[in-house]
């Protein structure tokens, strides 16, 4: 290995043993009160239904009572089955300790995992070394390495949402149609854990579409296309034939009825904040079916537009980027905790104090760039080949933003688009450098 090359792999690999270090200990210590609840109830029990009877079900009966007769249990859609098919292997009933440990260890694995496909990443539009930033700032990201100690899809997302960007960005440099399929496949993995994933392959075919241009680009656009119908029509199959529609109306009611309340409060009710939906007298009305939640909105927006127009159009992003975690238990916790490292351990108290103070102004530079990497101007600072990398960066992290603009801006779905804010923010800081190299005169001799 030449020396150039030594550095950075020296770098990575300090940086991987940091993160691996934070992520173990903090799954072997943290005790979460209750790690069967919310959401982690739902996965397990569609995990246990699918297991013990072969059927896709988030009905917790058989969970509860694994010695009653058997029901027969309703089939639904209204949660993906990437994570449930994930938590397979590991589902008992009753639940007991020892399975949350086994899960949140292989957690932590995805967690190490993230660390070298971010670095895989951030390489292709920053370089070797400028690349070691990022994914230093991935490795000790608390929302990033406690995010594996609870039973939620967040971990294997990330995992996911990063193999597909890999995959999308080695394309974008190269144009190979296999890496085109490649990374259709992916998205369908990244989507077939959390929904919201599924509309990516629009932007990356268009995208190739776009960078490709004419029949290049086409066969590119269709390459993913197909990748990503191979791997995710099975389960749009399986919710025609059992539901007879292709996924639950539920998950689109949902979002948009949870995230219609400015400062996610019910009338500035204190006491409503992170759930704000659940104080409103009117919650069953308004969930009642698609129609009903847009009948409101539409009512909402004629009471009060300006107010409701600055929750959707600038409240929602900020929210959505914001520290705290507001449905679970607040700061990095989405689940409250009865003991963790962050409390007591000297190293994971320093890595989280300096995250939170850079946490913002990283997202800030994270949206500027993503908006900048488009200008001609700005592309002058940047390789071609890199450019484009980031263009696709940049359009995932616009995707999400205007994706929760419309649903609900919860931070704990931007925590699997850290490592990819913190590789766009290093970009603004390394086109600075090099604009600030290019204006600096070059020191006279002697």
């Amino acid at each position: 290995m030449k020396p150039r090359q030594l550095l950075p792999a020296f770098g990575l690999l300090l940086i991987v043993l940091v993160g691996a270090y934070l992520r173990i200990v903090a799954v072997a210590e943290t005790v979460v009160d209750r790690p069967l609840r919310a959401d982690a109830v739902d996965y397990y029990a569609y995990a246990y239904n699918l297991k013990t009877e072969g059927v896709y079900s988030r009905s917790p009966e058989l969970l509860l009572e694994p010695g009653a007769r058997r029901p027969d249990l309703p089939p639904d859609a209204v949660r993906p089955p990437g994570y449930p098919v994930f938590l397979m292997p590991f589902v008992v009933s009753p639940p007991v300790l020892s399975v949350v440990q086994r899960v949140t260890a292989v957690q932590a694995y995805l967690g190490i995992a993230v660390l070298v496909l971010s670095y895989a990443l951030f390489r292709l539009f920053l370089g070797p070394a400028w690349a070691l930033i990022p994914t230093a700032l991935t490795a000790i990201a608390p929302h990033l390495v406690s995010v594996s100690t609870f039973l939620i899809s967040e971990s294997l997302f990330t995992v996911c949402l990063l193999g597909a960007l890999v995959a999308g960005a080695y394309c974008v440099r190269t144009g190979r149609l296999g890496l085109a399929i490649a990374a259709g496949v992916l998205i369908a993995l990244a989507a077939l854990v959390r929904s919201s994933g599924q509309y990516l392959i629009v932007v990356l075919a268009v995208l190739l579409a776009f960078h490709f241009r004419g029949r290049a680009g086409l066969k590119l656009a269709a390459g993913a296309l197909a990748g990503f119908l191979l791997a995710f029509s099975p389960w749009l199959v399986r919710n025609v034939v059992t539901l007879g529609s292709p996924s639950d109306p539920r998950l689109v009611i949902n979002t948009l009825h949870h995230g219609m309340y400015p400062g996610f409060k019910y009338q500035e009710q204190e006491e409503s904040f992170g759930y704000p939906y659940q104080h409103d007298p009117n919650n069953e009305a308004i969930g009642q079916d698609l129609g009903s939640v847009l009948s409101e909105l539409r009512r909402r927006f004629a009471e009060e537009p300006v107010r409701h127009a600055r929750w959707f159009l600038l409240g929602k992003p900020v929210a959505f980027f914001s520290w705290g975690i507001v449905n679970g238990a607040g700061d990095i916790f989405v689940s409250p905790v009865e003991r963790s490292p962050y409390f007591t351990e000297p190293e994971f108290i320093a890595t989280r104090s300096v995250m939170k103070a850079a946490y913002g102004p990283l997202c800030g530079l994270a949206l500027l760039v993503s908006v900048l990497v488009w200008w001609p101007k700005f592309l002058h600072l940047v390789p071609e080949k890199r450019a484009r990398v980031a263009q696709l960066g940049s359009v995932v992290v616009i995707y999400f933003v205007a994706l929760h603009m419309v649903g609900a801006p919860f931070p704990r779905y931007a925590i699997p688009l850290q490592p990819l804010i913190f590789g766009l923010a290093t970009l603004m800081l390394s086109s600075l450098a090099v604009l600030w190299r290019r204006s600096t005169p070059p020191a006279s001799a002697g």
